[in-house]
């Protein structure tokens, strides 16, 4: 959700001064948490070039990496996380400096929030008062960052939700995609066109114009509303509908829940009569579950502050530091250890005496090809296995592709891994082929294997 706040003037060459002596803004509560991941400074010349990489930045910092060159930025960015209940979201707030005129007294500060649901979707976020009191708790700690109160309420300008389901609105499962797996495109087509017959009749219309592009095959169709004079509207006071090719279903505009909940039941309802006739794959695939920042302990393990007592360790759960009821052995310990390491979190006392482990992924490059390796040091030797991307876990693969190769972490594990592989491998040459020498030992198994017939 993106929502625009008013501030008198912000100037950068202060606030930096202000960031620069003080840690990371952090906010550890009972049931409520916020914190600031990082603050980057953008110089113009770099918002055309390189966004994310972090050597084209003028000013970074997070909590272990400060920088600051003597370039004046003219964009700032704020990221940061929060968890209240059991919802957890992350903010991305941009400032912009005000202009040299007399008349600037004022900036204007946009934020974006998220809410990732690890739930079934829709079941935390209900009403409109709920966003409202989130969006409160948020801008208060962002009040505190900047260090004045804004001179308007922040208003929200664009929500875009895309857990929804036309084929399984109560659990968020669609249909399968790729070649031979869900329906024809021929047939798919045909059920759109019968769902815009039905909801062009209740203020909402197939977009012609939004859904022509050179004749290509398009993944989704956009329905947008209807104003009395015939005209469309663009996502002005209702949402517009995007629905794919796999019956998922994502809104976009200015608009209350109420208004997409209405909607969401008149699209599912027209789903429903317009595919009477079809026949649809058994199995559907679930909505991916999106990788949880900042999370509690559970019931029966506490989280850890000092350390842990009753016989209890320390371990890493959800991005939190809980302890667990569990024996402690040498094998373990490491793993554990590595878990600390890879998250950057402080390693517990308990597992002091094997932190000489150090754990990283790290790109390398041989005569074939690109690819990516775990480097373990142990004392003095470094050990390398392979870092094979099926294999590791979704939340590890995100970081990767983030971190090392800056890459988008949108969709599938299949969808990221291969995205990783055409990032090092643009252009795969053939490996040699492996050739079994000619030895006396073969000739022997030859001249035994004749000898027996």
């Amino acid at each position: 959700m993106n929502t625009s706040i008013q501030y008198r003037s912000i100037r950068f060459k202060s606030f930096i001064e202000n960031v620069s002596a003080t840690p990371l803004y952090k906010h550890v509560g009972s049931k409520k948490r916020f914190e600031v991941t990082s603050i980057e400074g953008f110089d113009s010349q770099h918002l055309q070039k390189k966004k994310s990489e972090k050597d084209a930045l003028v000013f970074y910092k997070d909590a272990k990496t400060f920088k600051n060159t003597e370039v004046s930025p003219v964009t700032m960015v704020i990221r940061g996380r929060y968890s209240i209940g059991d919802l957890d979201g992350n903010v991305h707030i941009r400032l912009f400096e005000p202009s040299k005129k007399k008349d600037a007294n004022h900036s204007m500060v946009s934020c974006k929030f998220s809410f990732t649901n690890n739930d079934k979707p829709g079941a935390l976020v209900k009403t409109d008062a709920q966003i409202e009191r989130y969006f409160e708790y948020v801008t208060n700690h962002l009040n505190q960052i900047l260090g004045q109160k804004p001179l308007t309420k922040h208003k929200v300008d664009a929500i875009a939700s895309s857990e929804m389901s036309l084929i399984s609105p109560k659990d968020g499962y669609t249909l399968p995609s790729g070649k031979g797996k869900g329906i024809p495109y021929q047939q798919v087509q045909r059920l759109f066109k019968r769902i815009d017959a039905i909801v062009s009749q209740k203020g909402y219309s197939y977009d012609k114009e939004a859904n022509q592009k050179d004749g290509k095959k398009l993944s989704g169709k956009f329905f947008k509303p209807i104003l009395r004079n015939g005209a469309k509207n663009i996502s002005k006071s209702k949402p517009t509908i995007n629905v794919f090719n796999t019956m998922r279903v994502q809104a976009n505009g200015k608009y209350t829940l109420e208004q997409l909940r209405d909607v969401y039941k008149m699209f599912v309802q027209a789903f429903k009569e317009a595919s009477k006739d079809m026949q649809f794959p058994t199995s559907l695939v679930p909505p991916d579950v999106r990788e949880r920042k900042i999370g509690h302990c559970r019931k029966n393990t506490p989280e850890m502050k000092g350390s842990c007592t009753g016989g209890r360790i320390p371990k890493v759960s959800n991005g939190n530091v809980c302890c667990y009821k569990e024996s402690l052995f040498p094998g373990k310990a490491r793993k554990y250890v590595q878990e600390f390491v890879r998250l950057g979190l402080p390693i517990p006392k308990v597992y002091e005496k094997y932190k000489d482990t150090d754990w990283r992924v790290e790109k390398y490059t041989d005569a074939y090809r690109t690819g990516l390796r775990i480097a373990t040091k142990k004392g003095d030797t470094t050990i390398y296995k392979p870092w094979v991307c099926k294999k590791q876990k979704m939340e590890d693969i995100r970081r990767v592709a983030r971190d090392i190769l800056k890459l988008d972490t949108k969709g599938k594990k299949d969808d990221v891994c291969r995205r990783v592989e055409h990032k090092l491998n643009p252009k795969p040459k053939p490996l040699p082929k492996k050739r079994v020498p000619k030895g006396p030992g073969n000739v022997w198994k030859k001249r035994e294997v004749r000898a027996a017939y």
